[in-house]
């Protein structure tokens, strides 16, 4: 599956603006989709519970029919 990743703390600017967008205090923070997901305790337990693997599913297939 295809990531990308920004360091918001060199911008103070995005950093608040991230935020403001998500509604979160910490970092980091995981969108998938552009949906906020949460934070990387919130990302494990979905690994751990394999809901991640079913939601990043859609992805990859998006990825191979492209």
């Amino acid at each position: 599956v295809p990531i990308s990743a920004r360091n918001i703390l060199e911008d103070p600017e995005l950093k608040s603006a991230v935020k403001a967008f998500s509604h979160w205090p910490t970092f980091p923070q995981i969108f998938i989709k552009g949906e906020f997901i949460g934070g990387s305790d919130i990302i494990l337990n979905m690994h751990q519970s394999g809901e991640l693997k079913e939601k990043l599913k859609g992805i990859a297939s998006n990825q191979k029919s492209d």
